[in-house]
């Protein structure tokens, strides 16, 4: 059959067609494209101004997702916990506010669009507020804008650290002042003292709520711990330092109970009689006799010894048997000795002179 370009065209179409086919399933198996942008143009300049604002003490990250910054209870089981898990599944945060130290969660800030807002978007927001507000982190609220202030944006911020509440900011600076990086450096520089302040300020909040956080029960047992210590302190010191614990002390005496009276100082005479009375008195006295030492009992005389008997002759004697619990040894074996004093047996007597 000869080849004409009739069949070849064809035979070019329906390969073009195949390959089409076969990259249109290909595709269908792997439905994604690459996103545009992560953050939209509204988002990024809030996160520049954000990250203004809060340097060099707190770092910013965009586009967070709700079960990174908060978890389940460990005593929330069962239904209760696939409930919990499912309401934060897919829920993302605007920003989470860390600390620059070890990236501790310290607040979320949201922005929400000027205009009308949706249901869906209210009830989302509404879930934000309770799950967040359990966990103890504070919200803020920033509106839509196309500049933003750094010193007022990082006011919101301490502010909402303070209080641990909902905070909304100014969508715009006032007239007149300075916005963007130039803002940061000046509300910086201006005053060192109060930054300082501000930051020994988040630093106690964040000790604060890391209790807030800590489990009931855990609290339960710390307060109950430091209650006992304190008591037991208290007892020890009672114990050393109270009024059982001190010595008895003896009257006072005063000084005319000291000095001797007037008429009763003894003179030279008398001091002299008295010295020669006592070593009258101290004479050497004999010792006392030694007790005589009992005598040993004598010592008894042996018997003397019985003279040898001279046999004269044998008589034989019959002995009876016994039981044979008696005939038995330790071994409880059957032996001749043993049925021997069990039967009786027939002995030989001597017969003394």
């Amino acid at each position: 059959m000869a080849v004409t370009p009739e069949l070849l065209i064809i035979g070019a179409v329906a390969g073009i067609a195949g390959l089409t086919l076969l990259a249109v399933r290909r595709a269908a198996g792997r439905p994604y494209d690459a996103a545009t942008a992560l953050l939209p143009p509204a988002q990024r300049g809030l996160l520049d101004a954000l990250q203004t604002a809060l340097a060099p003490d707190f770092v910013v990250f965009p586009r967070v997702r709700l079960g990174d910054v908060v978890r389940v209870r460990r005593r929330t089981r069962g239904r209760r916990r696939q409930v919990a898990l499912a309401r934060i599944a897919d829920v993302s945060l605007g920003f989470v506010v860390c600390s620059a130290e070890d990236f501790e969660t310290l607040a979320v800030v949201e922005i929400e669009e000027r205009g009308h807002r949706s249901e869906a978007e209210r009830a989302r927001d509404r879930l934000i507020d309770s799950v967040l507000g359990a966990a103890g982190l504070p919200v803020v609220r920033v509106t839509a804008a196309q500049t933003y202030d750094a010193t007022a944006l990082r006011d919101a911020v301490l502010g909402s650290l303070r209080r641990e509440e909902p905070h909304d900011v100014a969508p715009a600076a006032p007239p007149g002042t300075a916005t963007g990086l130039n803002a940061g450096v000046v509300a910086r520089g201006s005053d060192a003292g109060a930054m300082a302040r501000a930051r020994l300020v988040a630093l106690r909040d964040a000790a604060l709520r890391r209790l807030r956080r800590t489990p009931p029960r855990t609290q339960t047992l710390v307060a109950l711990a430091a209650g006992g210590l304190v008591l037991a302190t208290g007892a020890a010191w009672l114990l050393r330092h109270g009024p059982s614990s001190r010595p008895a002390l003896a009257p006072p005496i005063s000084v005319r109970e000291l000095a001797p009276a007037p008429d009763a100082r003894p003179t030279l005479r008398d001091t002299l009689d008295g010295l020669l009375k006592r070593s009258a008195d101290d004479k050497p006295r004999p010792l006392p006799a030694a007790p005589p030492r009992p005598k040993a009992p004598p010592e008894p005389t042996a018997a003397p010894p019985e003279p040898p008997r001279e046999i004269v002759g044998w008589r034989e004697e019959k002995v009876p048997g016994k039981p044979l619990e008696q005939c038995l040894g330790p071994d409880r074996e059957m032996n001749p000795d043993v049925v021997r004093c069990r039967t009786g047996y027939t002995q030989r007597v001597p017969i003394y002179r």
